[in-house]
């Protein structure tokens, strides 16, 4: 998606006026830049989703080791 937008704007760069050019500029950095942390949650959250603790709580008694309430995430 980056570089096809990067595409994009260097094909039509040439019929643009320089405040357009600054537009785009801006519009793509900031769309690379959502698209960019975009991955990296996605990457966080999958190495959380392979843990053995995400999102599990055990409540138990004292002196038990039955939980009375098992809650997850999931």
């Amino acid at each position: 998606m980056v570089n096809y937008v990067k595409k994009l704007f260097w094909a039509h760069k040439a019929g643009l006026d320089p405040a357009e050019q600054a537009a785009n500029k801006v519009d793509i950095s900031l769309s690379i830049d959502f698209w960019e942390k975009a991955v990296e949650r996605r990457k966080r959250l999958q190495k959380l989703l392979a843990s053995a603790y995400f999102g599990r709580v055990d409540f138990t008694e004292d002196g038990s080791d039955d939980p009375i309430l098992r809650a997850s995430l999931k």
